[in-house]
């Protein structure tokens, strides 16, 4: 019995095919937008804990000699933390390879201070080199919300990016690099440094460095809180706004749905079916639509189990709720004509 409910549910889907697709675009979209909104205020909540600092860099004179004195100086703060990033042409060339230098505390496990980014498709070359101890690292080992913050993702153009951590001791100091002062003035402006670094007065001893030096530093402060505040203000609020319309629109069109389907249902309920084997047959129709959508994001998504998974999996049981709550308040409305003629 319960398996020819089931296949009249697939047929229903068969039989209102447009309005099936029809809501599943809808959905797909409102999601889409939806975990875009949401992993923002996320992401910028997280992020409240990070010092909004843009450091700028003016040489005042021609003199570098001190170079090498800052980048030593500059090993021991990132020693004890902070998180930066630069190019070495150096690099580049020796490997014949596009990478990028990640350097600080931008792995969870705190030995690892040296992490390079390259492009996907030259990993394995890298990997042959002999470079010491080379290992792929996953990007769940990583923090996330600090290499977004600091805009790495965007640096490789959409390119599939690959980390791999380096222990070989000729790569552990910055003056291993041969940074010119060009990329020494990069590395410097974009560095980072948590509330708990600051809390250490770690950017004090960061900002002292360059005290009586060739380069002269600035610090401009910028408020994580006024960001987090428009979020909260304007990003909330379009949130629930968009809840609110996939719940209605989703009364809308179960109701319109059924209202085609109310006679056989009536005619079914005569000859003795249940409400019970009708919200089942509605099921189908349901469960597929969120099961489809809940895939398709995951398939965007490379089905990782990030932020993003979780977003997704929360959004499916809303999906569910939604289309259930509408179809049983359906059903109710039928069973009340029932009664209403069978009097």
């Amino acid at each position: 019995m319960l398996i020819e409910v089931v296949k009249l549910g697939f047929k229903d889907i068969i039989k209102f095919r447009l309005y099936f697709i029809l809501l599943e675009v809808l959905i797909l979209s409102i999601s889409i937008v939806f975990i875009s909104s949401s992993s923002s205020l996320i992401y910028a909540l997280s992020d409240k804990g990070y010092q909004g600092n843009i450091y700028s860099v003016t040489p005042i004179n021609y003199d570098f000699s001190n170079q090498k004195n800052i980048e030593m100086q500059l090993n021991e703060v990132f020693d004890e933390g902070g998180y930066t990033f630069f190019y070495s042409e150096k690099l580049n060339n020796k490997f014949r390879s596009q990478i990028l230098v990640i350097f600080g505390r931008y792995d969870n496990d705190s030995n690892i201070k040296e992490i390079w980014c390259i492009p996907e498709n030259q990993k394995s070359m890298l990997l042959d080199k002999e470079i010491g101890k080379a290992e792929a690292l996953s990007l769940n080992s990583l923090d996330i919300s600090k290499l977004e913050k600091m805009g790495v993702n965007s640096m490789f153009y959409g390119e599939e990016m690959s980390f791999v951590s380096v222990s070989d001791r000729n790569y552990s100091k910055l003056s291993d690099y041969g940074l010119s002062i060009n990329e020494l003035i990069f590395l410097i402006e974009n560095t980072q440094f948590t509330e708990e670094d600051v809390s250490k007065k770690l950017d004090n001893v960061f900002e002292n460095i360059f005290q009586d030096k060739s380069l002269h530093l600035t610090k401009n402060i910028t408020p994580m809180d006024k960001e987090v505040d428009f979020l909260l203000k304007y990003i909330l609020i379009f949130i629930l706004f968009l809840m609110c319309s996939l719940f209605f629109s989703y009364l809308i069109i179960i109701t319109s749905l059924l209202n085609h389907l109310t006679k056989e249902y009536v005619i079914h309920l005569i000859c003795g079916s249940t409400r019970k084997n009708i919200f089942i047959r509605n099921s189908v129709f349901v469960c597929l639509l969120s099961g489809i959508n809940f895939m398709l994001i995951n398939l965007l998504n490379n089905f990782n189990l990030d932020m993003f998974f979780f977003i997704n999996l929360s959004l499916f049981f809303f999906f569910m709720f939604s289309l259930l709550l509408s179809t049983m308040f359906s059903l109710k409305r039928i069973r009340l004509n029932l009664t209403s003629q069978g009097e």
